[in-house]
């Protein structure tokens, strides 16, 4: 299947340079420039009414749960979301076009301006094996509620090449990029905050509260290849927050880089704000590092590193002292 020249699909169902995956479900468009909510998403230039949609609501409107849908949408111009995004069916793929994979600047940009509902996030996930891809969240909302670029409450979510950006609350201690309450997730290749704006209060950039979510806990976490960011001037922000019984089981984190900006006005504590052990989880960092930032976490907390602050341990991982 092709589209103005382009492959779709591969033969081999292999996925393309765009990262869109072959799949036996429906494929659905979203152009924000030439596209209409009146049209059937089916394909990238109107004809006669089947052409693409206009906003990422309406095409998520459209798929069928457990049904492998793609969404595919532009990369030309910001996704306006109105308000909360539900994703509550099950194996939906969302693909952003804008040539290649990146950390940051992803051409596909799903940015949310002030709300008037009860949004607590740019999107809300609850449903089974979505992936995300090749796409930026950036929130500037300031509605009460609304703490999070991304709220994860899902099972086996994926995210690869995303960024995830809270512009807003920068002053909240409860704000972060991500709210993590999902059931084995996965994080490749993405980024979390920025160094632009400057933090000042004891944030984060992942904040895995249980419960947020209804029902919902993070087990089983893994960031590979992600760089966690920020510009702060208060020594309590940290990366990634969990209380004792947040996480159960366990989160990983492989070759991921912790970086407090230059600009910054306050040097880091650390990069985990664990403030006793955690009691259901441990959690691993492998090969990773931190720049501006004093240590990897409170000592005894139930982190473990193969590398302790500045001196390596030969790859054998032990608790944080």
């Amino acid at each position: 299947m092709t589209t103005f020249g382009d492959n779709v699909f591969s033969a081999a169902g292999m996925l393309t340079p765009q990262g869109i995956p072959a799949t036996f479900g429906n494929v659905y468009f979203v152009d924000v420039a030439n596209g209409s909510d009146g049209f059937d998403g089916l394909g990238m230039v109107n004809k006669g009414g089947s052409g693409p949609k206009a906003t990422v609501q309406a095409a998520l409107n459209e798929v069928t749960s457990n049904n492998h849908d793609v969404i595919v949408m532009t990369g030309a111009g910001a996704h306006s979301i109105a308000d909360e995004i539900t994703v509550s069916k099950n194996r939906v793929h969302f693909v952003g076009l804008g040539g290649g994979s990146r950390y940051m600047g992803q051409r596909t940009r799903w940015e949310m301006g002030v709300t008037t509902g009860s949004a607590i996030a740019i999107v809300n996930i609850t449903g089974v094996g979505c992936t995300f891809t090749n796409i930026k969240f950036r929130s500037t909302d300031t509605l009460s509620t609304s703490l999070y670029a991304v709220a994860d409450g899902g099972e086996f979510t994926q995210f690869t090449n995303c960024s995830f950006e809270k512009a807003t609350d920068l002053d909240q201690t409860g704000a972060a990029e991500l709210m993590c309450n999902g059931d084995t997730p996965y994080y490749k290749n993405c980024t979390f905050g920025n160094t632009i704006y400057q933090i000042a209060a004891a944030r984060q950039n992942v904040l895995f509260t249980g419960g947020l979510i209804s029902g919902k806990k993070a087990r089983d976490v893994v960031f590979e290849d992600c760089i966690f960011l920020a510009d702060t001037s208060s020594t309590t922000f940290v990366n990634c927050r969990a209380t004792v019984a947040d996480i159960e089981r366990f989160a990983i984190y492989k070759n991921c880089q912790f970086i407090s900006g230059k600009l910054s006005s306050a040097t880091q504590d650390e990069a985990f704000g664990i403030a006793s052990a955690l009691t259901q989880a441990q959690v691993l960092l492998h090969d990773c590092a931190l720049m501006n930032i004093t240590n990897i976490a409170t000592a005894s907390s139930g982190v473990f590193s193969n590398q302790a602050n500045s001196a390596s341990l030969g790859g054998k991982a032990t608790e944080v002292t």
